[in-house]
């Protein structure tokens, strides 16, 4: 994550084959991993990519959901659509998300402008590593607060991962 924003970005032809799988049905099921094994071939492994909503850096080797995003346009819209009405039913100054599994900030990042606090749950370091890149690179950094535990009913620790059984309940 030490090269700066930008420096992954793709050629013309890579940047042509990433928008035609998002905008056809390449984007889906075996096309998309065809299209993304194509990508990784000509280098492509890494990918700086700059959404409507938020700029991300993403994997294209290991985490589906970072390829997912990349390749197929609807990837998740409906859920973050919906994240963002809920968040506007709210008055301003009590908008809060909680992103249990943050991942590399897929939710986080689509629904920020709409919320007052945000907090990022991610215990994988990989992914944590990407998220806080990522909010960093969407100055995003005044709402969100990343948090590097899992949530769970259990008071276990489990694989290496702190596990937390509660989240205070004082304010935010």
């Amino acid at each position: 994550m030490n090269r700066p924003w930008g420096a992954y970005r793709p050629d013309r032809w890579q940047k042509l084959l990433v928008n035609l799988c998002r905008h056809t049905s390449l984007g889906r099921g075996r096309a998309r991993r065809f299209v993304r094994d194509r990508l990784v071939s000509s280098h492509l492994d890494t990918v700086d990519f700059e959404f409507p909503f938020a700029k991300f850096r993403l994997s294209l080797t290991g985490n589906a959901c970072e390829w997912k995003l990349l390749l197929n346009s609807g990837y998740n819209r409906k859920e973050s659509q919906f994240i963002r009405d809920e968040l506007l039913k709210q008055p301003q100054g009590v908008r809060v998300f909680v992103d249990i599994g943050a991942n590399v900030g897929m939710h986080t990042l689509a629904v920020h402008e709409y919320c007052d606090r945000i907090l990022a749950i991610e215990p994988l370091d990989e992914a944590r590593e990407k998220l806080e890149f990522n909010v960093s690179v969407n100055n995003a950094y005044d709402r969100i607060t990343i948090i590097p535990f899992a949530i769970s009913s259990n008071n276990e620790i489990l694989r290496d991962l702190a596990v937390i059984s509660m989240i205070s309940a004082d304010p935010i």
